[in-house]
């Protein structure tokens, strides 16, 4: 059952404003045509230890007594309760449970618990935000009080959605281990010794193609505190990818491998200039660009060979010749 305002909630009211609202709210769960909603732990409350377990927390407990707010409507104060008993003593009205234990699994019905769910879904500031629990209109949309410093304990389990992402995320990374472990359907040689150098993989004279590949693996294909690949960094290494198969590799993949290069050999050095700039140098003391002392100085540069073939040749040679060089010392 639900209180608001301290008074029971009336749905026969029809020009109740929190009631036309309640009304939406719980007709758009229906229209989900689920029977069951079930809650668990998010995704931030589980860890993949080293061995692969999953471990989270014991549970919590929190308020089924929240202030519900909306952009046109105001706030209203909401209670979701089960039963009502009286203070023998002072004939005081208790409304319980006044709190709700989570332990990571709770599995409600629509035909028994319909008030529950829905304050879960609507009202409480403890819930996971989902796109997909949010109805067309603002004014039905959940309680607008939630904000990034209410904690969260729970969201609402829903296995396409969660199948879908997992589906596309190895999708993404089926890519990119074709693209780095497949020499006939993957990157070439030469591109995969790019890309070792644009993600700062220790090259040293004789190294195998194959060990690159490894190395460079190890460098994209990884998991995250939840034990999935990441990502982002799936996403960048694509996106990053030659068009064509006779293509060494795209601007960008060169240019970040070039300065990745002359700064780990130390042949150029980031420095200020005035107050609000900074500039790189050779180190010789040529002045290769300027930037501002707000910007990343790598990834200016990375920018600016991106643009500057020219340039980008001409310390490639640099470079070239500084490996030559430490070469024939070793």
């Amino acid at each position: 059952m639900i209180e608001v305002n301290y008074k029971p909630l009336d749905l026969s009211a029809t020009d109740d404003k929190f009631a036309t609202i309640y009304r939406a709210q719980v007709s758009f769960l229906r229209d989900l045509k689920k029977k069951w909603f079930t809650f668990v732990f998010p995704d931030s409350k589980i860890k993949i230890d080293e061995e692969g377990n999953r471990r989270h927390n014991n549970g919590s407990w929190f308020d089924l007594h929240e202030q519900y707010s909306t952009a046109k409507d105001g706030t209203f104060d909401v209670r979701y309760y089960k039963t009502i008993n009286y203070d023998k003593k002072t004939g005081v009205k208790n409304l319980m449970p006044r709190k709700l234990n989570f332990d990571g699994y709770l599995s409600l019905s629509m035909d028994k618990d319909e008030d529950l769910i829905w304050y879960l879904i609507f009202v409480s500031r403890h819930m996971e935000a989902a796109d997909w629990l949010v109805p067309q209109l603002d004014r039905h949309a959940p309680n607008l009080a939630r904000t990034g410093r209410n904690i969260i304990y729970f969201k609402v389990e829903n296995t396409v959605k969660s199948k879908e992402k997992e589906y596309d995320i190895m999708s993404l990374a089926q890519q990119v281990m074709t693209a780095i472990y497949d020499k006939t359907m993957g990157l070439s040689d030469e591109q995969v010794l790019y890309y070792a150098r644009s993600y700062n993989v220790p090259i040293s004279e004789g190294v195998s193609s194959m060990a690159l590949r490894q190395e460079l693996g190890s460098r994209i294909l990884v998991l995250d505190k939840r034990g999935k690949y990441n990502k982002s960094l799936l996403e960048e290494f694509i996106a990053s990818m030659p068009k064509r198969k006779e293509e060494a590799a795209t601007d960008k993949v060169a240019a970040q491998a070039l300065v990745n290069d002359l700064v780990s050999s130390k042949l150029i050095e980031l420095v200020p200039k005035g107050t609000k700039k900074q500039a790189w140098l050779t180190a010789e003391g040529f002045e290769i660009m300027v930037c501002g002392v707000s910007q990343d100085g790598k990834e200016a540069l990375v920018d600016f060979f991106m643009k500057n073939k020219d340039a980008r040749q001409e310390y490639e040679e640099v470079v070239k010749k500084k490996t030559e060089e430490t070469s024939q010392t070793s």
